[in-house]
């Protein structure tokens, strides 16, 4: 027979708000809880943003602020900027002109095995 990892009778109706959360560490933890509705959510989403830009620390995504342009290598996004949608295949010593061409200052001396690496993890 499994033994229970809680004990339900260490809780009682007369402890609203008293709860077991576990996953958190080692084992279950009894916590006070929070009823929070949506509303009430937005509101505390809503100030922690106000807390969060007048102390100055948001970047990226939360100022609607897109990814920069990178100028490394993303290997199997590279290649299939070169690939038209009329080719059924592509071989690499293609790819590795077409490459050199359109991204000269990262792809500019790269060879068939350079190619053929890149879309691999």
């Amino acid at each position: 027979m499994v033994k229970p990892l809680v004990d339900a009778t260490a809780l009682s109706r007369s402890g609203c708000g008293i709860c077991w959360i576990a996953g958190e560490g080692d084992g279950p933890l009894i916590v006070a809880s929070a009823s929070v509705d949506g509303p009430a959510a937005e509101g505390i989403i809503a100030r922690a943003r106000q807390l969060r830009e007048d102390y100055g620390n948001i970047t990226g995504y939360a100022l609607d602020e897109g990814p920069t342009a990178s100028r490394g290598i993303d290997g199997l996004g590279d290649v299939l900027k070169v690939f038209r949608a009329n080719e059924e295949q592509l071989f690499y010593k293609r790819t590795a002109a077409r490459l050199a061409e359109s991204r000269l200052d990262v792809c500019g001396e790269w060879t068939i095995t350079s190619v053929a690496q890149a879309p691999k993890p």
